[in-house]
């Protein structure tokens, strides 16, 4: 319904848009580590209140360039998923476990990893828009063949019996 946009469509630099509701997802989402002060569109909130209706999320992540994944309740976020659908180039924090699919998303292919604001920042600088969308054309065809229903059934079967 959606397709991915370029990278000059793409009106947010990054964009982190979640929520806690237990002490767990607390704990890794407020933290003092200062991400609202470099990615350009930061939404936490706290309990059953969210911000945006699920396809205004979802139309948000298209428009960024870069989506932060935060460890939730557990350290499977999933949000790398719905960034990599729209070729949004997740950036993967050290709580995040990113390498538990079949064919695991790859560190600067699909993804970035940082630890700190202060080396996302660093990070992005190097990063040249056609390294961009090498990434964001990279996440689109993980996201097809290991996500998209279409897809996911050949390569389970095929991780299953020939690999």
């Amino acid at each position: 319904k959606y397709p991915p946009l370029s990278f000059e469509d793409r009106l947010i630099e990054s964009i982190f848009i979640g929520n806690y509701e237990n002490n767990i997802q607390e704990k890794f989402r407020k933290t003092n580590i200062n991400w609202d002060k470099v990615i350009t569109e930061f939404h936490c909130t706290s309990g059953n209140k969210y911000k945006f209706t699920k396809e205004e999320y979802l139309l948000k992540l298209r428009i960024a360039k870069y989506g932060l994944c935060l460890r939730g309740f557990g350290s499977k976020c999933h949000r790398e998923v719905e960034l990599m659908a729209f070729g949004t180039v997740p950036i993967i924090t050290p709580e995040v476990e990113i390498n538990s699919y079949i064919n695991p998303p790859e560190e600067n292919i699909h993804y970035i990893r940082v630890s700190n604001p202060d080396e996302y920042k660093e990070k992005i600088k190097n990063i040249s828009e056609e390294k961009w969308r090498n990434m964001s054309n990279a996440c689109i065809d993980w996201y097809e063949n290991n996500v998209n229903s279409k897809n996911t059934w050949d390569t389970t079967i095929t991780s299953i019996f020939y690999n």
